[in-house]
């Protein structure tokens, strides 16, 4: 049964959002079209002005569209009167949490691909040379750079390093992505308690927590101004990679603590509080 609501996510997903990708990548080809018959006068500026325009709208539309599918779907199919066909279901709460957290987790990064892919076409995969150059550098040259700045580690230390930061990074951005949609799900969860103005409410719940972090944030910088920072600088010239290896994995292991607590809440809310419309 899981496997058959997975799939109906990604049809769902696949209906709304091809053509909004099909609209960004006819758009990119119309305008890598027009700076093909580049010419100096007035015409040719305005139109390509507006194809740029164009694109940009586009690629956000792209991504505020995904990010609007991802809440819509999750609140509709769960806490409407979908609600009470949904868990009729043979699904447990956790199930469908999950379902949905993939599903939205693996379609922002096809819109981030579907992105990239329309940039290589407005440049004519220029932005693809680009990516290759710079990652050639950070993996060929920068090692060596770092290897004399910081005596104690070798080029040949910092380029094994590189490719465990690279993939650091990119399970950081993934787990950062999963405790954002995490934030929107407890943020609809707990909106949907509320008997009235249940949209209202979750948006109240959101800045609730975007005003609890903030003051969280400004304490941490108050106290952390008080910290020995020439000692732990010392530390970082001493040993670099070890302090950089801690603070990405310091930072993912945080999203994922607070990424867990808010599927926890999500779960407990829709197996003991859930009130359907």
């Amino acid at each position: 049964m899981v496997k058959k609501l997975f799939k109906h996510e990604i049809a769902y997903y696949l209906r709304s959002m091809l053509p909004i990708y099909g609209i960004l990548l006819a758009i990119a080809a119309m305008t890598r079209i027009i700076f093909f018959f580049e010419a100096d006068n007035t015409v040719y500026e305005i139109i390509s002005t507006i194809a740029i325009l164009s694109y940009a709208v586009a690629i956000i539309a792209v991504f505020a569209m995904t990010m609007v599918f991802t809440i819509t779907r999750y609140y509709r199919h769960l806490f409407t009167s979908e609600g009470y066909l949904t868990f009729t279901l043979p699904v447990t709460p956790t199930q469908h949490i999950m379902t949905k957290l993939s599903t939205a987790v693996l379609f922002h990064v096809l819109s981030s691909l579907v992105i990239l892919a329309s940039l290589c076409v407005v440049t004519s995969g220029d932005v693809l040379i680009e990516i290759f150059k710079a990652a050639e550098y950070i993996f060929g040259e920068m090692p060596a750079l770092f290897a004399r700045e910081f005596k104690n580690t070798t080029a040949a230390q910092w380029q094994v390093n590189f490719w465990l930061f690279a993939i650091e990074f990119i399970v950081l951005i993934i787990a950062t992505n999963i405790y954002q949609m995490l934030l929107f799900y407890t943020c609809i969860t707990i909106g949907q308690m509320f008997k009235k103005n249940r949209i209202l409410g979750a948006v109240g719940v959101y800045f609730g927590y975007y005003m609890i972090t903030q003051a969280i944030g400004t304490v941490f910088v108050i106290v952390s101004s008080f910290l020995p920072w020439e000692s732990l600088g010392e530390l970082f010239m001493g040993a670099p990679i070890a302090c950089i290896h801690s603070v990405m994995l310091g930072s993912l292991l945080l999203n994922l603590l607070i990424a867990l607590a808010l599927f926890f809440i999500c779960r407990f809310i829709i197996r003991r509080k859930l009130n359907l419309e």
